[in-house]
C-alpha cells in the first residue's frame, strides 16, 4: 500500500521551507475537516480545483493529485505538490463556476445573483428551471436553496444536459438538483417557489408556470434580445402576472493603486435581459 506523507505540527511563518511530500498544519483551525465528496481550492502562485474521491486525480496544469492527502485536513493548512506550495480552503461559488466546464451559453454570476434575489430564494424552497444549459444557472440556484430545498431542472438537449449534470457534481450539490429530459414542466406536479426559464421561447411555458407555482410565486426569465424580452414581458402581463419587470445587469470593476483609482477600460456590458413577475 502507499505511505501517505508525514504530517508536522508547526507555528512558524507560513511557506516556510519544508521536504518534499511534507503536509503542514496550521494550528489557527483544526475544524471543519475536509470530507470525502468535497472540493477543495487549492490557493497558492496558480490556483485550482480538485474533486476529493479519494484517489488519484489528473489536475490540468498541476498534475497528479492525491485527493486522500486532502481528506481530513482543515481550511488554512498549508500542503505541497511537486515544488508547489498551497493553502486549502472550501471555494466559493464564484470559484466552483470559474472552474466549470462550459457548453452553451452561460448565465453569469452577475446574472444568476439577481434571479436568486429577485426570487427571494432560501433554503427548503423548490425551484423549476427551464433549460439546463452548462449547469452554471442551476449551481447558484441550488447553493440558494440547499440544503433541504430542491431544482428541478428541465432540458431537450441531452449533451447539455450530460455536461450540467458533471458540473453539479463537481459542486457538490447533486443531492438538491433533479434532471428531467423533455418539455419544460408536462410532468411537474409538485408546487414551486420559483420557476426561472432560460429558453427561446419562455412564452410557451407561462402555462405550465402559471399552474406550478404557488400563489405569490415567482417567474423569472432571462432571454438575450430586446425582442423576447418585449414579448415576454407583454404576455406575462396578459396571463396575470403581477409586478412584472425587465431590466439589464452592466458590471465594471474598479483599479484601485496607491497613486489613483479609475473604472477598469473593459466592462461586463450585455449579457442579457433579466424579467420577472409574481403569480397573482
Amino acid at each position: 500500500t502507499r505511505r501517505r506523507s508525514p504530517v508536522r505540527i508547526r507555528t512558524g511563518p507560513p511557506f516556510k521551507s519544508f521536504d518534499r511530500g511534507e503536509i503542514l498544519i496550521s494550528t489557527t483551525s483544526l475544524t471543519c475537516m475536509f470530507q470525502k465528496g468535497e472540493s477543495v481550492l487549492l490557493l497558492g502562485s496558480r490556483d485550482f480545483i480538485v474533486s476529493l474521491d479519494g484517489g488519484m486525480k489528473k489536475v490540468k496544469g498541476l498534475g497528479i493529485v492525491d485527493s486522500g492527502r486532502i481528506i481530513g485536513m482543515s481550511e488554512g493548512q498549508e500542503l505541497k505538490i511537486g515544488e508547489e506550495r498551497f493553502m486549502v480552503y472550501r471555494p466559493s461559488l464564484e470559484d466552483l463556476l470559474e472552474g466549470m466546464k462550459r457548453g452553451p451559453q452561460i448565465v453569469g454570476l452577475k446574472d444568476a445573483g439577481m434571479i436568486v434575489s429577485l426570487c427571494s430564494l432560501r433554503a427548503g424552497n423548490t425551484v423549476v428551471e427551464g433549460g439546463s444549459g452548462s449547469g452554471f444557472l442551476t449551481t447558484v440556484l441550488a447553493n440558494a436553496v440547499y440544503p433541504d430545498g430542491k431544482v428541478i431542472s428541465y432540458d431537450t438537449n441531452g449533451m447539455h444536459q450530460r455536461i450540467a449534470e458533471g458540473n453539479i457534481r463537481s459542486a457538490g450539490l447533486s443531492d438538491v438538483v433533479e434532471f428531467r429530459a423533455g418539455n419544460l414542466g408536462e410532468d411537474c406536479n409538485e408546487e414551486i417557489d420559483a420557476f426561472v426559464m432560460d429558453i427561446p421561447e419562455p412564452w410557451l411555458s407561462l402555462p405550465h408556470a402559471n399552474r406550478t407555482l404557488r400563489n405569490g410565486g415567482h417567474l423569472c426569465v432571462y432571454v438575450p434580445t430586446v425582442n423576447q424580452m418585449e414579448r415576454i414581458v407583454r404576455e406575462m402581463r396578459e396571463t396575470g402576472f403581477w409586478h412584472v419587470k425587465a431590466m439589464e445587469l452592466i458590471s465594471r470593476e474598479m483599479v484601485v493603486h496607491s497613486g489613483g483609482v479609475r473604472p477598469d477600460f473593459h466592462m461586463l456590458g450585455h449579457t442579457g435581459y433579466i424579467i420577472h413577475g409574481r403569480r397573482a
